[in-house]
């Protein structure tokens, strides 16, 4: 319906914008800027890491969980130079059901978790990145929660991928604690200069480094 027209942006999130609306969208990879597409049950994520392959101008994308087996950490980003904010979350188990590419791959949730971050290492314009939303995770997510395996924010895993983003001055948890603990905030607080709002720390399980983030000026903690 919109011919040929520049698209730039597109909020279509809590609909059932699938399959063909998607290969409609193919049309405007090259000047879309903005697209917000969580829950949108209907998308795969081979669809999302299309976008994030092929369109070179994105500036922002705010989507819902996808399956790492479908990453490449070898494969580059075409908005690996403007992408500035990125809301996503990661899913270390296989799909169960297996329909959207024969090129998935069969790491371990510990090869997975560190293919997650070098993929996010490329991003070195972002300025805010979520990498986990509040439980509920989405309105449409049918996971079982006791076979989901979550991100782990661990240097041990990966998480030192992100040093080079610079420019991050907003990173959101949600929900994803695993084992962080004091050297991962310190990391943080070291490689990030502009960092200004750290969200997902609870005082339950991670005492220790909020305080350590509350003694730094500038930086507002959630």
């Amino acid at each position: 319906a919109f011919g040929d027209r520049t698209l730039e942006k597109l909020d279509v999130s809590t609909t059932q914008f699938g399959k063909h609306a998607f290969g409609a969208l193919r049309h405007y990879f090259s000047t879309l800027r903005t697209l917000n597409i969580r829950d949108c049950p209907n998308l795969t994520s081979t669809n999302v890491i299309e976008l994030l392959t092929l369109c070179p101008h994105l500036e922002t994308l705010i989507t819902g969980r996808i399956y790492a087996q479908y990453l490449d950490n070898d494969q580059v980003w075409a908005c690996s130079k403007t992408l500035q904010s990125l809301s996503i979350e990661f899913e270390l188990d296989q799909e169960p059901n297996i329909y959207e590419s024969s090129e998935a791959t069969e790491g371990t949730p510990d090869e997975l978790n560190e293919v997650v971050f070098a993929c996010l290492g490329q991003l070195s314009k972002l300025k805010h990145l979520t990498i986990g939303y509040p439980k509920p995770v989405q309105r449409y997510d049918q996971r079982d929660p006791q076979t989901s395996i979550p991100l782990e924010i661990q240097l041990s895993q990966g998480l030192a991928e992100l040093a080079g983003l610079k420019m991050l001055n907003h990173f959101s948890m949600g929900a994803l604690m695993g084992s962080l603990g004091a050297k991962e905030v310190d990391w943080m607080m070291s490689n990030w200069p502009n960092l200004m709002v750290l969200e997902g720390l609870s005082d339950k399980t991670t005492k220790i480094p909020r305080q350590r983030v509350a003694k730094r000026k500038g930086i507002m903690v959630k």
